[in-house]
């Protein structure tokens, strides 16, 4: 008997580095697939600058986030482990996998450990989590920083010691110097306290001195969160259905699965034990309240903030650092079930992740973020001499609307992901789409014409003079990205001037 329960316990011990393995596998699946997006070209520029003021002086013209710890950071794992796009990118796959080793303690902190088994692999195995830990950007990194700080506040309900207290101040300043977005949860990690404030061992005045301590530190930085336009056009508001809706991508399927989710929340959130039946936990509705105010209050904050000056709701990855609370208060539902309905949710929720990760995560041409680089490749290997030319879809508007601070310069995002990886070739050619009809004083022999072709999608206009002086080679694609060799036309031959002899 004793046999059998040591087993059992071995086994119950390897769960969970398991699910890491897993985590840490699926992120770094295919990491150096995709071709750097505009964003992470400018994380890129940024932490390769030479010292850290060249980086702050750089981060006000390219990157309107504004977000300085990253790319810090960056910059000194650079001097580590060398400059590359996976070098950058394994630095969030690490951000990702520490996500899912605290949805653990989280969830067994809040709840019990079914819940926080549970949760951890639902982190594991998310699409939207997976995605950004494959991302040269700050997000994984936001998500880190959010998960170890609610990690902090929660361990404060058994102990409150200096040094606890330090490290706490310590993230709140990290989440106010990674984005903009990490202000909407220190407000959230703020309710959290004084929603549950009588069950932790951190007093008022102590958690007082703590934020006046971040505010002295984040304070300096906060004015150019606020002192230029957004980073692209506005965009239409959002409907509340955006609310919702990003959550399909944080668990995978499609949205008729929504309901199921929402039903196994309310579902754990109903039962009165901690999973254990006949046990009540004491305290335990600190945690259920604690994951639900990390979900809600940097959701609405960032609702607020769409319908008051710029529309973000419905962008997945400014929702992201909310998503293992979400779920967790899923695998607490998910814990509660009878074993064979339990299995079968937990089946469906890796179908629904897998399918979406292969659409989604893993698909070289998703979205808006283009492949640039084996474009470039290409035309390395074929006619490297060649002036490029960049149609883009967007007019000069457009363009200009992406950066407006003083200053700054004038921006179209897939031009400047083209000019990074043909490593800012001066012969590199931008004409916006409201000028594509006009003269260009087009003189070289051969150009290497760049533009886009997916109709109702994105799509570059003809550029009329090079088609009228020169010949195209024939036309290649990696997606809707579409590269071509034009030659000049040769010009036709002149007829000999036969003289006829006169009688």
């Amino acid at each position: 008997m004793s046999l059998v329960v040591g087993k059992r316990w071995t086994t119950r011990r390897l769960v969970l580095p398991a699910i890491l393995v897993v985590a840490t596998v699926l992120r770094l699946l295919f990491l150096d697939r995709k071709s750097l997006w505009y964003d992470e070209t400018a994380a890129m520029r940024l932490a390769c600058t030479e010292s850290p003021m060249a980086l702050v002086q750089l981060i006000q013209q390219i990157d309107a986030t504004r977000g300085l710890l990253h790319p810090l950071i960056l910059q000194g794992w650079f001097q580590v482990f060398g400059v590359s796009a996976w070098s950058a990118r394994f630095f969030s796959v690490i951000c990702g996998v520490l996500t899912v080793a605290l949805a653990y303690r989280i969830g067994r902190r809040a709840f019990d450990k079914p819940t926080a088994l549970w949760g951890a692999w639902l982190c594991a195995i998310s699409p939207l989590l997976v995605t950004y830990s494959q991302e040269a950007r700050m997000y994984a990194w936001l998500g880190l920083m959010s998960a170890l700080a609610w990690d902090l506040l929660l361990s404060f309900r058994r102990s409150a010691p200096w040094g606890k207290q330090v490290a706490f101040g310590v993230c709140l300043t990290a989440l106010g110097y990674s984005h903009p977005l990490g202000l909407f949860m220190v407000v959230a990690l703020a309710a959290g306290y004084w929603a549950n404030w009588r069950s932790f061992r951190l007093s008022p005045r102590n958690w007082l001195l703590i934020q006046m301590g971040f505010m002295a530190c984040v304070l300096p930085w906060l004015p150019r969160y606020f002192d230029h336009s957004p980073e692209a056009p506005p965009t239409p508001f959002r409907a509340p259905y955006y609310l919702v809706n990003w959550l399909v991508h944080l668990t995978g399927g499609r949205t008729i699965l929504l309901p199921l989710w929402f039903g196994l929340i309310a579902f754990g959130l109903w039962t009165r034990s901690g999973g254990i039946p006949g046990r009540r936990r004491p305290n335990r509705h600190v945690g259920a309240t604690s994951l639900l105010l990390w979900w809600w209050v940097p959701t609405l904050l960032l609702y607020a903030y769409s319908i008051a000056r710029y529309s973000l709701m419905g962008y997945p990855r400014y929702t992201l650092y909310v998503g293992p609370a979400f779920l967790i208060l899923v695998a607490h539902g998910l814990a509660r079930l009878p074993k064979p309905l339990r299995l079968a949710t937990a089946l469906l929720s890796l179908v629904g992740a897998g399918w979406m990760m292969v659409h989604t995560t893993y698909h070289p041409y998703h979205e808006f973020k283009y492949n640039f680089r084996d474009v470039v490749a290409q035309i390395q290997r074929q006619d490297p001499s060649s002036p490029v030319i960049f149609v883009s879809p967007s007019p000069r508007d457009a363009s200009i609307a992406t950066r407006t601070a003083t200053g700054a310069r004038l921006i179209d995002n897939n031009f400047e992901a083209l000019k990074y990886h043909l490593k800012d070739r001066p012969d590199l050619i931008f004409i916006p789409a409201d000028e594509a009809g006009e003269s260009h004083s087009l003189d070289h022999p051969s150009y290497w014409f760049v533009y886009f072709n997916k109709p109702g999608i994105i799509s570059s206009p003809r550029l009329e003079e090079l088609e009228q002086h020169y010949q195209s080679e024939g036309a290649s694609s990696f997606g809707p990205l579409y590269f071509a060799r034009y030659r000049r036309s040769a010009p036709p031959p002149l007829k000999a001037k036969v003289e006829r002899p006169t009688r």
